[in-house]
Protein backbone atom coordinates (compact mmCIF):
# COMPACT_ATOMS: atom_id res chain seq x y z
CA UNK A 1 0.00 0.00 0.00
CA UNK A 2 1.57 3.37 -0.92
CA UNK A 3 0.64 6.30 1.50
CA UNK A 4 0.82 9.99 0.73
CA UNK A 5 3.81 11.77 1.60
CA UNK A 6 3.68 14.14 4.53
CA UNK A 7 3.63 17.00 3.01
CA UNK A 8 0.97 16.19 0.84
CA UNK A 9 -1.11 15.20 4.06
CA UNK A 10 -0.07 18.00 5.68
CA UNK A 11 -1.35 20.50 3.52
CA UNK A 12 -4.44 18.03 2.95
CA UNK A 13 -5.06 18.56 7.02
CA UNK A 14 -4.40 22.57 6.89
CA UNK A 15 -6.49 22.58 4.15
CA UNK A 16 -9.42 20.77 5.62
CA UNK A 17 -9.18 22.57 8.50
CA UNK A 18 -9.80 25.83 6.86
CA UNK A 19 -12.61 24.45 5.00
CA UNK A 20 -14.69 24.70 8.57
CA UNK A 21 -14.23 28.65 8.91
CA UNK A 22 -16.03 31.31 6.96
CA UNK A 23 -14.69 34.64 5.72
CA UNK A 24 -16.44 37.50 7.94
CA UNK A 25 -19.41 39.18 6.39
CA UNK A 26 -22.74 40.81 6.32
CA UNK A 27 -25.30 38.24 5.49
CA UNK A 28 -28.80 38.75 5.22
CA UNK A 29 -31.72 35.94 5.20
CA UNK A 30 -35.01 37.17 3.52
CA UNK A 31 -38.13 36.03 2.53
CA UNK A 32 -39.59 37.04 -1.12
CA UNK A 33 -43.69 37.27 -1.82
CA UNK A 34 -42.94 33.92 -3.42
CA UNK A 35 -42.26 32.02 0.13
CA UNK A 36 -38.67 31.59 -1.00
CA UNK A 37 -35.93 32.32 1.33
CA UNK A 38 -32.77 34.33 0.29
CA UNK A 39 -29.25 34.61 2.15
CA UNK A 40 -27.61 38.09 0.51
CA UNK A 41 -24.21 39.63 1.53
CA UNK A 42 -25.71 42.95 0.31
CA UNK A 43 -28.96 44.00 1.89
CA UNK A 44 -32.21 43.75 -0.17
CA UNK A 45 -34.30 46.58 -0.69
CA UNK A 46 -36.98 44.21 1.47
CA UNK A 47 -38.07 45.72 5.15
CA UNK A 48 -38.11 42.31 6.31
CA UNK A 49 -34.56 41.08 6.62
CA UNK A 50 -32.52 39.15 9.30
CA UNK A 51 -29.36 39.75 9.88
CA UNK A 52 -26.96 36.77 10.92
CA UNK A 53 -23.63 36.40 12.51
CA UNK A 54 -21.80 34.76 10.89
CA UNK A 55 -17.81 33.58 12.71
CA UNK A 56 -14.66 35.04 10.79
CA UNK A 57 -11.50 33.14 9.74
CA UNK A 58 -10.01 34.19 12.80
CA UNK A 59 -12.41 32.76 15.41
CA UNK A 60 -11.43 29.27 14.72
CA UNK A 61 -13.95 27.12 16.31
CA UNK A 62 -13.24 25.57 19.29
CA UNK A 63 -10.92 22.68 19.36
CA UNK A 64 -9.41 23.35 16.11
CA UNK A 65 -5.78 23.37 17.98
CA UNK A 66 -6.52 20.14 19.86
CA UNK A 67 -7.61 19.04 16.32
CA UNK A 68 -4.00 20.34 14.30
CA UNK A 69 -2.00 18.93 16.82
CA UNK A 70 -3.36 15.34 16.88
CA UNK A 71 -3.11 15.83 13.13
CA UNK A 72 0.54 16.97 13.11
CA UNK A 73 0.65 14.02 15.65
CA UNK A 74 -0.99 11.67 13.12
CA UNK A 75 1.26 12.67 10.43
CA UNK A 76 4.67 12.32 12.77
CA UNK A 77 3.30 8.82 13.31
CA UNK A 78 2.85 7.85 9.65
CA UNK A 79 6.11 9.13 8.63
CA UNK A 80 7.20 7.14 11.29
CA UNK A 81 6.47 4.06 10.25
CA UNK A 82 7.16 4.61 6.54
CA UNK A 83 10.64 5.02 7.49
CA UNK A 84 10.80 2.10 9.40
CA UNK A 85 9.24 0.11 6.50
CA UNK A 86 11.92 1.51 4.44
CA UNK A 87 14.71 0.05 7.00
CA UNK A 88 13.28 -3.06 7.03
CA UNK A 89 13.46 -3.64 3.48
CA UNK A 90 16.26 -2.66 2.75
CA UNK A 91 18.90 -5.83 2.17
CA UNK A 92 21.97 -5.90 4.17
CA UNK A 93 25.50 -5.74 2.98
CA UNK A 94 25.28 -9.72 3.48
CA UNK A 95 21.81 -10.29 1.57
CA UNK A 96 23.46 -8.16 -1.02
CA UNK A 97 26.04 -10.42 -1.58
CA UNK A 98 23.84 -13.42 -1.60
CA UNK A 99 21.50 -12.04 -3.92
CA UNK A 100 24.69 -11.55 -6.65
CA UNK A 101 25.83 -15.05 -6.17
CA UNK A 102 22.28 -16.20 -6.80
CA UNK A 103 22.53 -14.17 -9.92
CA UNK A 104 25.90 -15.72 -11.02
CA UNK A 105 24.69 -19.16 -10.41
CA UNK A 106 21.52 -18.69 -12.37
CA UNK A 107 24.11 -18.01 -14.97
CA UNK A 108 26.16 -20.65 -14.49
CA UNK A 109 22.79 -23.39 -14.46
CA UNK A 110 21.16 -22.24 -17.27
CA UNK A 111 24.29 -22.00 -19.67
CA UNK A 112 25.29 -25.63 -18.73
CA UNK A 113 21.17 -26.95 -19.17
CA UNK A 114 21.68 -24.72 -22.75
CA UNK A 115 25.10 -27.07 -23.29
CA UNK A 116 23.10 -30.09 -22.36
CA UNK A 117 20.06 -29.80 -24.38
CA UNK A 118 22.18 -28.66 -27.34
CA UNK A 119 24.86 -31.09 -28.15
CA UNK A 120 24.23 -34.43 -29.42
CA UNK A 121 26.64 -36.79 -27.91
CA UNK A 122 28.33 -35.94 -24.54
CA UNK A 123 32.17 -36.71 -23.24
CA UNK A 124 33.22 -35.74 -19.79
CA UNK A 125 36.34 -37.11 -17.76
CA UNK A 126 36.49 -39.20 -14.89
CA UNK A 127 38.75 -38.69 -11.73
CA UNK A 128 41.60 -40.88 -13.04
CA UNK A 129 41.22 -38.44 -16.36
CA UNK A 130 39.57 -41.02 -18.62
CA UNK A 131 36.95 -40.17 -21.38
CA UNK A 132 34.07 -41.74 -20.57
CA UNK A 133 31.26 -41.60 -23.39
CA UNK A 134 27.53 -40.22 -21.61
CA UNK A 135 24.64 -42.53 -22.50
CA UNK A 136 21.27 -41.08 -22.87
CA UNK A 137 20.06 -41.78 -20.09
CA UNK A 138 22.53 -40.00 -18.04
CA UNK A 139 22.79 -37.29 -20.64
CA UNK A 140 18.36 -37.15 -19.42
CA UNK A 141 19.63 -37.44 -15.33
CA UNK A 142 21.70 -34.38 -16.18
CA UNK A 143 19.32 -32.49 -17.94
CA UNK A 144 16.69 -32.59 -15.08
CA UNK A 145 19.41 -32.06 -12.21
CA UNK A 146 20.16 -28.85 -14.73
CA UNK A 147 16.30 -27.68 -14.56
CA UNK A 148 16.57 -28.33 -11.13
CA UNK A 149 19.37 -25.88 -10.32
CA UNK A 150 17.61 -23.04 -12.70
CA UNK A 151 14.43 -23.47 -10.81
CA UNK A 152 16.60 -23.34 -7.35
CA UNK A 153 19.14 -20.71 -8.63
CA UNK A 154 16.79 -18.28 -10.92
CA UNK A 155 13.50 -17.94 -9.10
Amino acid sequence: MRTLPAAALGITLALALCAGTVIAADVYKWIDADGQTHYTQHQPPVTTTTQIAVRSSNSAPAGNSDTLERLRAQVEAIDERRRAEEEANTPTPQEQQMAQQRSVNCGIARANLAALQQSGRMRYFDAQGNRIRLSAEDKAKRIEAAKSNVDEYCS
